[in-house]
């Protein structure tokens, strides 16, 4: 076998796996966005469990997972994959992924949360933006995530020592907000 035909034989075998993977998750992902009726059923149901205020940059990370932005998740990971992509860059099943999409939460926060159950995700003036349902609850490895990017991690100090795993679905109304103040950022001078 020459050097030419090993060459070939690299890039198509580095080709066609990860192409396969990226068009099998485009056709089995679900958009995790509320129907209307049942937003509005959420609405009224989010009163009365656990909210929890995401940041800006929170916000946009449970936006960005309703559409499928990060396929093959559907929301925050599970511990298993969370340190799958901290140490090997890949989710369990493979996927590559760069850094973990996490929700961290304080240990007050902690005290009141449990498996099975569903939290109100807000924003941090109150606004509905989705729910989580919490299928895992576990430490953050805050020097595994230094280690991992290089350095560039943001320290959440010792109050965000928590973090969560589960499916999130979005309201409507929180992405059409988020389209809105994204074409505001784009065109502050105005749409009309």
């Amino acid at each position: 076998m020459t050097r030419r035909d090993v060459s070939s034989l690299q890039t198509t075998s580095l080709k066609e796996p990860i192409m396969s993977t990226l068009t099998e998750t485009a056709a089995v992902f679900t958009p995790r966005i509320l129907p209307a009726a049942e937003a509005e059923a959420w609405a009224v149901s989010a009163r009365q469990v656990i909210a929890l205020p995401l940041t800006d940059a929170g916000v946009q990370d449970v936006i960005r997972l309703a559409p499928g932005e990060f396929a093959p998740l559907t929301g925050f990971p599970s511990e298993a994959d969370y340190l799958s992509v901290l140490l090997d860059g890949k989710l369990r099943d493979g996927t590559p992924l760069h850094a973990p999409v996490t929700l961290a939460i304080t240990q007050e926060q902690r005290r009141d949360i449990t498996r099975g159950q569903l939290v109100a995700l807000t924003d941090l003036a109150g606004r509905l933006i989705g729910r989580l349902e919490v299928q895992a609850v576990y430490p953050r490895r805050e020097h595994a995530e230094r280690l991992a990017r290089g350095g560039k991690v943001e320290p959440l100090g010792a109050r965000r020592q928590w973090l969560l795993g589960g499916p999130v679905d979005v309201v409507p109304q929180a992405l059409k907000g988020a389209q809105r103040a994204a074409a505001e950022e784009l065109f502050p001078w105005g749409l009309s």
